[in-house]
């Protein structure tokens, strides 16, 4: 394990959660002295040479740290200091210990409350959606919209890629269980958060004898003017040009393991919009969106956004 000086906010962090829990104040700037000087007795260990005195005074004026940069940081701090001499007996090391297994087990609490809080949240919307579909959903309903927003997972230093839906709108509902990207770019004009995704949208250039100028547009439309104007001022090679799409919007992976059809500018973040059917889930994530959106706008004292 590298062995290097830590940055003062992080043992900072440590102390400032030990003050939550319980420790006085006033010994609070001498536990922050102490995790100080145990971490340039490990670099000075490491390397096998003395560190000069700090001239840095070493004052506690506490900060916000979130419960993973407090385990991160004891973490890092205990595994430097492994290799002092009996550094397992020392107060400090059983300090950080009991303060380790505390953030954990608050930690473990804070995602447990998370999860029921979500729960509950999402039983609350399936309810108000529920309520609201009944009176509004057409009976010659056979599919609806939606817009789901990825947050990217991915780690291509692993070769992982993923992503996470945080967020679900509801856009229109459908007679048809035919997936037809017309259908699917009007509905996501509907919207502002997917109007990038609607009719005519994309993300297209202009090419001009094999040479592909830099300007991008996000509509067929713009990339006309913008190649007329380049052309006019004489910025194309060549009497003439076309438009060509750089990036497809419409999706259709129909391959084993693929995610069907579905408009998005990126794979795996930002908006994507697709039909789903009616079944039982579906219908769950439908009444979900529906109520959070009513809940919210109900908050914020702003119109429904959906046509009912």
């Amino acid at each position: 394990m590298s062995v290097f000086l830590l940055d003062p906010d992080r043992l900072e962090a440590i102390v400032t959660f030990a003050v939550r829990k319980g420790l006085p104040f006033d010994e609070a700037e001498g536990w922050l002295r102490r995790l100080y000087d145990a971490n340039r007795r490990a670099v000075s260990m490491r390397y096998n040479e003395p560190l000069a005195p700090s001239k840095e005074d070493v004052v506690f004026l506490g900060c916000l740290p979130t419960l993973e940069q407090v385990i991160e940081a004891i973490e890092t701090l205990a595994g430097q200091c492994e290799g002092l001499f009996q550094w397992a007996s020392t107060e400090e090391a059983q300090w950080l210990n009991q303060l380790l297994l505390q953030a954990k087990r608050d930690r473990t609490e804070a995602i447990a409350e998370a999860q029921n809080q979500q729960r509950a949240a999402e039983a609350r919307w399936e309810a108000l959606g529920r309520d609201w579909m009944a009176i509004h959903k057409p009976k010659s309903a056979q599919a609806a919209i939606i817009a789901n927003l990825q947050e990217d997972e991915s780690d291509s230093m692993t070769d992982y890629f993923a992503s996470k839906t945080v967020k679900t709108l509801f856009l229109t509902w459908c007679k048809s269980t035919r997936n037809n990207f017309k259908e699917m770019r009007k509905a996501a004009s509907l919207r502002a958060e997917t109007q990038h995704l609607g009719p005519g949208c994309g993300i297209w250039k202009i090419r001009s004898a094999d040479y592909i100028h830099p300007s991008i547009c996000a509509t067929h439309q713009a990339a006309m003017e913008e190649g007329q104007r380049l052309l006019q001022s004489g910025e194309l090679y060549g009497t003439t040009f076309d438009i060509v799409e750089a990036h497809a919007l419409e999706h259709r992976e129909t391959y084993s393991g693929g995610a069907g059809y579905y408009l998005a500018r990126s794979k795996h973040s930002g908006w994507h919009v697709r039909k789903i059917g009616l079944d039982r889930y579906d219908l769950n994530r439908i009444a979900q969106a529906i109520g959070r959106e009513l809940e919210e706008c109900q908050q914020d004292g702003r119109p429904i956004p959906f046509a009912s």
